[in-house]
């Protein structure tokens, strides 16, 4: 087959899969210049903890905590996240990417929380797909939008919230329905359950990076380890992209990322299957490139 032919195909298949031109994926430039520094480094942050695990392979739908804000609900000061808002909103990539602040719903001694959230739409469907029956009774379908889901579990007041959660975050079933039903027991017996937890390591945190309860004392399981060795490997390969975009000025957070999501024809999702294996290669264009 001709190569401009295989390119056009190629083409088609980026274009259908809704993957932009990677000059167009995570468009940082296009912020308010005082910005634009400012949203490079917090997109490393996200990328140096567990949210890397949600920008490359999905292995977490959705990751947050990587930015936390607090507010006096009485004398609401939003500047903080107004800011991360729009920092944020550069971090997007065709519509395979959510990023922004979301709020909680419970108030502490007058003050709300909120926490920037980074979310990897397809995974996040499959999520939704996985647990419909679970989703259903709050109107949740596959096709809805993720903040919807996600406000929806935060005002769940019973410990279903946690259940949801759980599933938004990607822990292993086993681990959520521990957690669910010590909430259970909690409630019921006003004592909690005792457990341990099972870490994967980050890039920031070597222990308690990505961390889930289990029962004291309990055996790994085995998709305990299936996460960590999805996790690691994206980890490794992270590392050494993350050396290869290291320079005098620091790490460039969205080469690195455009680099990784190209699917060889120099468009960009995070939908590119086999994203998370591909190893580095020399820098491209921003561009697509015939051949």
């Amino acid at each position: 087959m001709p190569r401009l032919l295989l390119w056009l195909l190629g083409l088609a298949a980026s274009a259908w899969s809704g993957a932009v031109p990677c000059g167009q994926c995570l468009p940082v430039e296009t912020l308010p210049e005082p910005l634009r520094a400012k949203s490079r480094e917090l997109l490393l942050k996200t990328l140096d903890a567990e949210a890397l695990y949600t920008w490359i392979s999905g292995l977490k739908p959705m990751s947050s905590g990587m930015a936390r804000f607090e507010f006096n609900v009485a004398r609401a000061d939003l500047a903080a996240i107004e800011e991360a808002r729009q920092l944020a909103s550069a971090w997007r990539c065709g519509d395979s990417v959510l990023a922004t602040v979301h709020h909680f719903q419970r108030v502490y001694e007058g003050k709300r929380y909120a926490d920037l959230a980074v979310i990897h739409r397809r995974a996040f469907r499959r999520m939704l797909e996985r647990h419909a029956d679970f989703f259903a009774p709050y109107g949740i379908t596959p096709s809805a939008e993720p903040l919807e889901a996600l406000m929806a579990i935060e005002y769940d007041p019973t410990p279903a919230r946690l259940r949801g959660m759980g599933y938004f975050f990607g822990y292993p079933e086993h681990a959520i329905d521990f957690f669910v039903q010590a909430e259970h027991d909690r409630l019921r017996t006003g004592q909690m359950t005792p457990r341990s937890f099972y870490s994967v390591p980050t890039f920031a945190r070597a222990e308690r990076g990505v961390i889930w309860a289990v029962p004291l004392h309990a055996p790994v399981q085995e998709p305990d380890r299936v996460f960590r060795r999805q996790a690691e490997k994206i980890l490794e390969e992270y590392r050494r992209r993350r050396e290869r975009h290291t320079t005098a000025a620091g790490v460039d957070a969205v080469a690195l990322l455009r680099e990784w999501l190209d699917d060889g024809s120099g468009f960009c999702s995070l939908d590119h299957p086999g994203a998370a294996e591909r190893p580095a290669r020399a820098a491209r264009t921003d561009v697509p490139r015939r051949k």
